[in-house]
């Protein structure tokens, strides 16, 4: 006979001095709480009888004496005789208990499986649907985000183009000093045009003013874009490429591997 020394050691020991029950420990009953100690522990009780009543070693209730004194446990004797041996256990009898234990998680799942099937393909594709919400939420997100990002950088960029363009003082003294010139230039020549005969020969050399007139209106902008924008401008260049259809992700369909433990026992 073998036996699991958490399971049945302890019948085998006293339950109070928790020696092993032997020659000159014989397993005895108490009356009050049903529980076995052996001879020796009993007769510790009778050291301390006050009459015919005693003090139980385990549940501390005062009780009598039996009439015929405290009775033999002869399961717990018969258990003895057997002379039960504890189970010696090598590395491979821990490995069987784990794939036993692993054996029976598993059927246990194929019984959930079996009596769960529609609960399952719902929750799969519960869970499907919502793989796919919360990816749109982190896309929606990032592309708050980067949009967030833009609108803050041209918000920087707006206040550092109005700081530079308040101290452009000189540039635009130089600036309405050309405009009068150019004014008093353009009154000038609509003077000329107003003359009956006009010369060609003038005509071509007041183009000429005019053109030259308008070089340095081009240079005098650009001084001032530059003073205000700096040396580019900055522009916003929208993304019309269609929409990947990967953007989110995509569904993949893969095969289970189903695996299927066997043991075989030879007797």
């Amino acid at each position: 006979m073998f036996y699991e020394p958490s399971e049945i050691k302890d019948v085998l020991n006293c339950e109070h001095c928790f020696q092993p029950y032997g020659e000159y420990h014989s397993p005895r009953i108490l009356p009050c709480c049903a529980k076995t100690i052996c001879y020796r522990c009993v007769q510790l009780i009778g050291k301390q009888v006050f009459g015919n009543n005693f003090t139980c070693l385990i549940c501390n209730e005062d009780e009598i004496i039996p009439k015929n004194g405290f009775k033999v446990n002869n399961v717990v004797v018969k258990l003895i005789a057997k002379k039960p041996k504890e189970i010696s256990r090598g590395n491979e009898a821990e490995k069987l208990k784990q794939s036993l234990r692993d054996l029976e998680k598993l059927a246990n799942k194929l019984i959930y499986e079996v009596d769960n099937g529609e609960y399952l393909i719902l929750d799969n594709f519960r869970e499907l649907r919502r793989q796919v919400q919360l990816a749109k939420e982190e896309k929606i997100q990032e592309i708050n985000q980067q949009s967030d990002l833009i609108l803050q950088k041209i918000e920087t960029y707006e206040e550092d183009c109005i700081n530079k363009y308040k101290e452009i003082g000189e540039s635009k003294h130089q600036a309405n000093q050309l405009i009068k010139l150019v004014n008093d230039s353009i009154e000038q020549q609509n003077a000329y045009l107003m003359q009956l005969k006009i010369d060609d020969k003038e005509t071509l050399a007041c183009n000429e003013r005019m053109n030259k007139l308008k070089a340095k209106i081009e240079i005098e902008r650009k001084n001032i874009k530059k003073s205000m924008f700096g040396d580019q401008i900055m522009k916003f260049e929208a993304n019309t490429s269609p929409i990947d259809k990967e953007l989110i992700g995509k569904l993949i369909h893969h095969t289970t591997d189903f695996s299927v433990i066997i043991f075989s026992y030879f007797i």
